[in-house]
């Protein structure tokens, strides 16, 4: 638990660079509002992502770190910064009508915080996976009073649709980079494990739930095809080039042949609306290296 929080606030730092089928609410709703007066925080960035897409992107007033999409979205939404150092009387200055939040992301002190508010607070516990995604969408949009378009969900399975398959399944490792001195693996339970099964992959690392430091035996071990990063990981890295002077993935078989790979890192482990966009996109890149 203490490495999931700690990749946690990592990845939300990187990347500046579901919810259950019940509604955990807070307080009771107050009788409905004009949306044009609706006042929304989002401390998650799929949720955010969500929330615009459902038409309420112009309610949002304030976000997490981790809410880079759209990307205009932090244009007129106040940042209130990472969620576990959340200051909550930055957040009230804000004049919210809703919060909406993923639970194990916020400290036990900050949800007590939360609760002590009369404001309605929707909690969320994202499954990685394309029902998962579906699910929360439809549950957002319970909380937010509107109806989940059909197209939202249905542009998930179309894009799933188009897939290609591997005669030979790659063997993916990801890492997590913030620099050659913070080097993570992912393990089998992760959004990002969750995401290279989709897009036809395996994930090299099945052999712990979490993630753990990167070690020369592991990388050894697991031998991965093809080592995937998020596109702020590998940029602090120094690229692929970079990857020749880290101690264990230098011989790798994947740094040696070059078949190392990126993306966003929202994109990859939002399992959201775009996730067949994830999954597609994934797929493409692994096809490069695997027949």
């Amino acid at each position: 638990m203490k490495l999931f929080k700690l990749f946690s606030l990592l990845f939300f730092i990187a990347i500046i660079g579901c919810k259950n089928t019940e509604s955990d609410s807070t307080s009771p709703k107050e009788p409905q509002q004009e949306k044009s007066q609706e006042r929304i925080i989002s401390l998650n960035g799929t949720l955010s992502e969500i929330i615009s897409d459902l038409g309420h992107q112009d309610q949002i007033v304030a976000v997490d770190v981790t809410s880079m999409y759209p990307e205009n979205l932090k244009e007129k939404a106040t940042d209130l910064g990472h969620v576990m150092n959340l200051n909550v009387e930055a957040l009230l200055q804000q004049k919210p009508t809703q919060i909406f939040a993923v639970k194990r992301e916020l400290s036990e002190d900050i949800i007590s915080q939360l609760n002590n508010l009369d404001i309605p607070v929707h909690y969320y516990e994202p499954e990685y996976s394309v029902e998962g995604a579906k699910n929360l969408i439809k549950a957002v949009a319970k909380d937010l009073d509107a109806k989940a378009p059909k197209k939202l969900t249905q542009n998930i399975e179309n894009k799933l649709n188009s897939l290609s398959t591997f005669s030979d399944t790659p063997k993916v490792m990801f890492v997590y980079a913030r620099g050659a001195g913070t080097l993570l693996v992912a393990g089998k339970e992760t959004p990002v494990a969750k995401m290279i099964e989709l897009a036809g992959g395996e994930n090299a690392m099945n052999t712990y739930d979490d993630y753990r430091p990167l070690t020369t035996e592991a990388v050894a071990q697991a031998n991965p095809d093809i080592l995937l990063f998020f596109n702020t990981g590998l940029q602090s890295v120094n690229g692929a080039e970079g990857l020749k002077d880290i101690p264990g993935l230098a011989n790798s078989t994947a740094v040696k042949k070059g078949q190392v790979i990126s993306m966003d890192g929202l994109l990859l482990t939002g399992f959201g609306p775009r996730t067949g966009e994830a999954a597609t996109e994934l797929n493409t890149k692994l096809s490069q290296y695997a027949k």
